[in-house]
């Protein structure tokens, strides 16, 4: 099907510029041409909620600046209905909470990124330690047993 759209001259209507975008979007049926994509998507997305998610889910790895507007599409599917749009939007608000909190975090020798500050920050007793997993999520625990 890509193959035919991309060889066609005709104007082709929106569900077929929806594919096209999406043939382009992952280089089906020849190159990759990821701008043209996004820009066709973005023509697209008012109108379209599958063009929205397709244009978010493409946005949402990028940039600081296209993960807001991924998160802009997102709500707007999310509006429209669209259960997915919802569910996704949430993971990206969390990861770029996540990494906004890390870049607000202090730098230099003395920051430990792994200090509990219930723990006394690097005072800790023998034994106990932090584990950081992904968004952010850090569990701490003591290794030593009586």
């Amino acid at each position: 099907m890509c193959h035919a759209l991309l060889a066609e001259d005709a104007r082709p209507s929106d569900p077929q510029l929806y594919a096209k975008a999406l043939c382009w979007l992952y280089g089906v049926g020849g190159p990759s041409r990821e701008q043209p994509a996004l820009e066709l998507l973005r023509q697209l997305a008012p109108s379209n909620v599958e063009a929205q998610l397709a244009l978010a889910d493409a946005l949402q790895l990028g940039s600081a600046v296209q993960q807001q507007e991924a998160l802009q599409w997102y709500g707007r599917a999310a509006a429209a209905g669209d259960v997915r749009a919802s569910a996704r939007r949430a993971r990206l608000q969390q990861r770029v909470q996540a990494a906004t909190a890390q870049d607000a975090a202090p730098s230099g020798d003395d920051a430990d990124p792994f200090a509990d500050p219930l723990a006394g920050g690097s005072a800790r007793p023998p034994g106990y330690h932090c584990h950081v997993y992904g968004l952010g999520k850090k569990v701490c625990h003591s290794s030593m047993v009586d």
